[in-house]
């Protein structure tokens, strides 16, 4: 292994880096020994390095483990000759740190057994694998330090440095906790140095050891060891509280001095001590015109400002015979001496006590070591959060609270802490979570009658901060906060539990007083007020806002195929494939995916438009045309064969969608009864009422809904429908269906590549669309109104068309404002004449052709009967003459030489029921008398309630029953003619249409 292979395997990719070395001198320290004083040079290239340290056989070597900011910074030193502090550039600072790959430490192995040393490294090593088996962690790279053994965990990527730094306090801990022998402070000093392999430990008085690597090199993933380290601090119950930030750092006068600058907390705003200390706001209102000794103990606490070269000076200039070049002198004198801020007890000797009688914290001081300092800084609390809204949103950014008393966010971004005291009553701080986290908004579920609140964390090496949920009720529970705490990535120390919920709820509690909380929506489209259209990710207001959204549960699970790809521009380019007069009827059906959020507009609840026809006449192409307009084409859809959705699936998707368009390809394989439901109930505005289990309406989710229902189909959806009778006929009147063609504009390789560009370019149209929408309401709504209106009257529409006449007009205005906005410039003239010419006679064929009147729901019962008639002739004596006994039960009795029949009424009722045919209404169309000549008018049923024994002069008389008759010679009904069957010889009724 070369020196230049080893730095290469520590190094991160990217410098400068350090290398520290020391030289000899001729000169002796007090106990006779040669000074060796240590100095750094930084390298941009790791070759140029390693070969400097080839070149220094006689010199310790060593290199930091963090690449560097700057090759060099500003600083200060102590000379060594005069001792003076002077100007110098430094290289190893823990400011100029960037970032590292490794973490580390040394374990001492100088022949003495004690707790920081190790008598052998045999001790050393199986300590060391104690240690990993306890944590988790794998082998690490072993290096001999001369005395010693240098252990590295080298990862896959570089870390920034104040990334590195919560982990390697994670580290530290763990050393600490399992009692490995390592000095802590260097487990997580980013400034820290250890020795190069290829160089030698040159201490004097010592032999000669050559730095060599004991194992093989190995690398492990970044995340493998960031989990590993993250998991054993939880498992461990230890909590990561690192509250200091670093003070200035130490003048390089003694080589390493101790590789961590002693620290006292995160610098303060000089208000926010002043604000702390009575004495300290004395002196600074007197600009230092007080005793010597006075200022040098402000200076000593001022020095720890947020800008100490600004307020050292604003502390000093009111003194008659201030020098700005003395005030410098002084500090630089504090800072080489490292000498902590001024203590109360201290201020008080030199000030006197007056001052502090004023003070919160006269009885919390004494003995303590604590000062302005750390009262400023137990005072200390981020600035109040800001929500700002996402980008294309208009809300004002808001400025949120931040936690009562006793939580503070730290100023430094580190972490929340609880003001606590201890048994003698003394304030101090307590970390409870090591991330700083606040609450963004409350939600407010209507559906549900709960509250979720959504939080901010800015974890470890994540750039951003990261949103996350917590139910309210969360909140309350500790086992379920702190999964879904854990969930998140956020891991609290158990012990720490109760205070984080005690935070967070205190917090919300907070959080109320200023904001109430954001709605939830149950679902997208229209909200129930028609003031504003939900997306998933944002509000369009009527009055112009755009404000995020916040979804619930099942509005979210069918929000994700609502969403956004490619561009605008592409996707109006893609529309002008259909720019072409035979491509009339899918334009229309486009339309239909922006005709759905105006269809409220109708006081109209749905409509199914279906596209059916021959394979390959662009009817799914269309229709992932239309569903593009709002997301994702193939993935907006509900598959609607026997393999895909489930019946129940596409009315809650439905619901969910509410005034958004609702696409189904193929329906061709839905049974009769499927497709007569699907019909019906997308008319229908709301959900299905359910009961909880203590017998209460359950609050369902979903909106009032009015849309439009695009579908496919190979074959007819009316001739579906059909065959449920009046049923059939109630959900034909609900559906627009377009029978298409093959139209040959187009190559197989266009469409091709059509629906490839397709793919990657969706959902812009839609929310440009209902942005004008939204903003312009009202003359729409009375746009869409008069349009209905015309067509009405032009087409002679009648009520049961008013689904057909409720579409042609919201596709109409939609066409109209896609052409206004340039989206489209397609021909509104030429669809309005397809529809209100071609399209309509077709639809009213189909219904008249496949939809029979109410003497045909009379044939077909009679038909369906025929086994159950009986047939008499004659009267002899008293007795009929039968020519057809009735096969099981009597349902009805024709008396041929009357021309009369009876019909059992309950066994009519009953068949019209099983079709969905209404008895009543039909037995009293029957019953209207018609012009039959121009002389005549005559009635199908005579008699619409009559009591009959049907069996009467024959062995099956029974009981009288109700019954209506038929005038066997109406015109409508003497097509209708019954006879014995000649092949089988019993009588049985044939019925011949």
């Amino acid at each position: 292994m070369t020196t230049e292979e080893f730095l290469r395997y520590m190094w991160p990719d990217e410098g400068p880096y350090c290398i520290a070395y020391d030289f000899a001198t001729r000169d002796f320290d007090a106990k006779g020994r040669p000074i060796r004083p240590v100095t750094h040079r930084s390298f941009m290239n790791i070759t140029t390095a390693a070969e400097f340290c080839a070149n220094n056989p006689t010199s310790n070597v060593w290199f930091t483990l963090h690449s560097l900011k700057e090759r060099t910074v500003p600083g200060k030193v102590k000379d060594r000759k005069t001792g003076e502090i002077v100007d110098k550039e430094q290289v190893r600072t823990h400011a100029n740190m960037k970032a590292c790959r490794t973490f580390f430490f040394d374990l001492d192995c100088n022949g003495v057994d004690d707790d920081k040393h190790y008598s052998t490294r045999k001790a050393a090593l199986e300590d060391l694998e104690r240690f990993m088996e306890l944590v988790g962690l794998p082998m690490p790279t072993l290096v001999s330090s001369g005395n010693g053994i240098h252990v590295y965990w080298r990862m896959d990527d570089d870390m920034p440095t104040e990334d590195w730094k919560p982990y390697a306090e994670r580290l530290k801990a763990l050393t600490v906790h399992h009692k490995l022998r390592v000095d802590p402070v260097r487990v997580s000093d980013q400034s820290s140095v250890l020795r190069v392999v290829g160089t030698y430990n040159n201490k004097p008085g010592r032999e000669r050891k050559r730095i060599e690597l004991r194992t093989e090199l190995i690398s492990y993933p970044t995340d493998m060891i960031l989990d590993i380290l993250r998991d054993a601090t939880i498992s461990a119950g230890i909590g990561i509280t690192s509250r200091t930030v670093q003070s200035r750092a130490l003048a390089e006068d003694d080589g390493f001095g101790s590789n961590l600058e002693k620290t006292y907390g995160p610098p303060m705003p000089a208000r926010a001590i002043a604000a702390a200390c009575p004495q300290m706001l004395r002196i600074m209102n007197l600009q230092g015109d007080v005793s010597e000794p006075e200022w040098y103990a402000a200076l000593q606490v001022m020095r720890f400002s947020t800008n100490p070269e600004r307020d050292v000076h604003l502390l000093s200039s009111g003194y008659p015979q201030y020098d700005p070049a003395e005030v410098e002198r002084k500090v630089d004198q504090l800072v080489s001496k490292n000498i902590g801020p001024t203590t109360c007890a201290k201020m008080v000797s030199v000030c006197g006590p007056d001052a502090c009688f004023d003070c919160k914290y006269t009885e919390q001081w004494n003995g303590t070591g604590k000062g302005p300092l750390f009262w400023a800084q137990l005072e200390a609390e981020a600035e109040p959060p800001v929500v700002e809204p996402p980008p294309g949103y208009n809300d004002a950014p808001v400025e949120l609270p931040n936690p009562p008393a006793p939580y503070k966010r730290k100023p430094d971004g580190t972490g929340v802490t609880k003001t606590t005291k201890n048994k003698d009553g003394i304030l101090d701080e307590k970390m409870i979570i090591p991330y700083d986290m606040y609450p963004m908004r409350r939600i407010a579920s209507s559906r549900d009658e709960m509250e979720y609140i959504d939080w901010c964390v800015k974890r470890p090496r994540d750039p951003e901060t990261h949103t996350f949920r917590v139910t309210a009720s969360a909140l309350y529970d500790s086992r379920v906060l702190a999964q879904q705490l854990a969930g998140q990535g956020v891991y609290t120390d158990p012990e720490n539990t109760k205070d984080v919920m005690s935070y967070m709820s205190a917090y919300i509690r907070e959080l109320q007083k200023s904001a109430e909380a954001d709605k939830q929506h149950p679902h997208l489209g229209w909200t129930n007020d028609r003031e504003a259209f939900v997306l998933p990710d944002k509000v369009l207001h009527c009055d112009g806002r755009v404000t995020q959204s916040f979804l619930s549960e099942s509005a979210e699970n069918v929000s994700d195929t609502v969403t956004k790809a490619g561009t605008l521009q592409k996707q109006v380019e893609l529309l002008k494939f259909f720019n072409h007069p035979a491509y009339i009827q899918n334009q229309l059906f486009i339309l239909g995916s922006l005709a759905a959020p105006l269809f409220w507009m109708t006081d109209k609840h749905g409509v199914v438009v279906n596209a059916s026809g021959e394979p390959g006449a662009a009817k799914s192409t269309s229709l992932y045309m239309a569903a593009s307009l709002w997301g994702q084409p193939e993935m907006y859809p509900i598959n609607g064969t026997n393999t895909g959705a489930t019946e129940k699936y596409r009315f809650e998707k439905a619901l969910m969608l509410s005034t958004m368009p609702v696409m189904v390809d193929e329906v061709t394989m839905l049974e009769q009864k499927q497709a007569s439901d699907l019909c019906l109930g997308i008319t229908q505005p709301g959900h299905r009422e359910r009961l909880e289990k203590s017998g209460k309406i359950k609050k369902s989710e979903g909106g009032h809904k009015a849309t439009v229902m695009l579908t496919t189909a190979n074959s007819s959806l009316h001739s579906i429908l059909a065959q449920q009778n009046v049923s059939g006929a109630a959900g034909s009147m609900r559906v627009v269906e377009m029978i298409f063609k093959r139209k040959y504009v187009h190559k197989k390789y266009e469409a091709d590549d059509f629906i490839h560009e397709m793919n990657g370019n969706y959902g812009h149209i839609g929310e440009i669309f209902m942005a004008h929408v939204v903003t312009n309401k009202d003359k729409i709504f009375l746009r869409v109104r008069q349009l209905m209106k015309e067509l009405d009257i032009e087409g002679k529409l009648e009520g049961s068309e008013r689904f057909w006449s409720a579409y042609f007009a919201t596709a109409l205005v939609a066409c109209e404002i896609l052409v206004m906005l340039g989206i489209v410039s397609w021909d509104v003239v030429a669809i309005r004449r397809y529809m209100m010419g071609e399209l309509l006679a077709q639809m009213r064929g189909v219904i008249h052709e496949e939809y029979q009147a109410p003497v045909g729901v009379l044939a077909d019962f009679l038909e369906k009967i025929n086994g159950n008639i009986l047939i008499t002739d004659a009267n002899f004596n008293g007795r009929a003459n039968v020519p057809q006994q009735p096969r099981g039960e009597l349902l009805a009795r024709l008396d041929k030489a009357e021309g009369i029949m009876f019909v059992s009424q309950k066994a009519f009722k009953d068949y019209c029921r099983a079709v969905g045919a209404n008895h009543r209404e039909i037995i009293d169309t029957l019953h209207t008398p018609i012009q039959i000549s121009e002389s005549k008018r005559a009635r199908v049923i005579p008699n619409r309630m009559i009591k009959k024994v049907l069996g009467a002069g024959t062995d099956i008389a029974k009981a009288q029953s109700w019954c209506f008759s038929i005038d066997m010679s109406h015109p409508d009904i003497a097509g209708i003619e019954f006879a014995e069957n000649p092949k089988d010889k019993r009588g049985h009724l044939k019925v011949i249409k």
